[in-house]
């Protein structure tokens, strides 16, 4: 039992240090330069949302876009999450402003990524602008 455990938080612990140094690389503050460093800035609905129980790496979320600001996205956009047990949480009917990369025929929102859902957008869009791109 003590065993498990020891493995167990060496298993948090390793994540965590591996989370810290994937996120060192974001800002302190948000810049315009930063968000846009992003290759795909799009804001949708969630209409549908897959979890792939057999790998946290599989899940995604499918949005209907109503806007973008660069990397001509498809829409609907599946973006997968980076980490679906650590990392963005999309829920369903939410509305959200996604800052993805495409890799390996996927588009991928980082756990460490400026991605956010609702008001918490607010400075986010303040900087962006409005959408040159709707749907």
């Amino acid at each position: 039992m003590k065993a498990g455990c020891i493995i167990a938080l060496c298993g948090m612990l390793f994540f965590a240090a591996d989370v810290e140094a994937r996120c060192a690389k974001s800002p302190r503050y948000l810049t315009k330069e930063y968000l846009q460093s992003w290759e795909i800035i799009a804001f949708g609905i969630v209409t549908d949302i897959h979890e792939d129980l057999s790998s946290p790496h599989n899940g995604y979320a499918v949005l209907a876009l109503e806007g973008a600001w660069q990397g001509d996205p498809p829409n609907p956009l599946r973006v997968y999450h980076s980490d679906s047990v650590h990392g963005i949480h999309f829920e369903k009917g939410g509305s959200y402003l996604v800052f993805a990369s495409r890799a390996d025929h996927r588009i991928s929102a980082s756990i460490c990524g400026p991605t956010c859902r609702g008001d918490a957008c607010l400075q986010h869009l303040e900087l962006l602008g409005d959408p040159p791109i709707r749907f």
